[in-house]
């Protein structure tokens, strides 16, 4: 894992545990850098916002739950596993409004 992949799942893990607290519309940019022991010149290097950061939660850890479903014959084996990972307490339940 490189150093800037290492520094965005910090910052994501930090933000799903600051949404175990806070709701995420409450949540600043400020509130993550702290958490996180950083700057926020150093948030802003790896994300534009906190969306960018759901996004970037998204992609590393829901696409790789769906895999390679694209056929219409795997799809629903990809569909099934997503329901076991959003049972989990995850950023995504906060933000599935958004």
């Amino acid at each position: 894992m490189s150093n800037s992949d290492f520094t965005k799942f910090m910052i994501a893990r930090e933000l799903k545990q600051l949404l175990e607290t806070k709701s995420f519309t409450d949540i600043t940019i400020g509130d993550i850098a702290r958490h996180c022991k950083m700057s926020r010149n150093t948030f802003y290097y790896h994300f534009k916002d906190k969306y960018d950061v759901i996004n970037w939660i998204f992609y590393t850890e829901i696409t790789p739950i769906i895999g390679d479903t694209a056929s219409i014959e795997r799809w629903g084996s990809g569909m099934r596993a997503v329901p076991l990972y959003a049972g989990k307490p995850h950023v995504l339940h906060e933000c599935s409004a958004l």
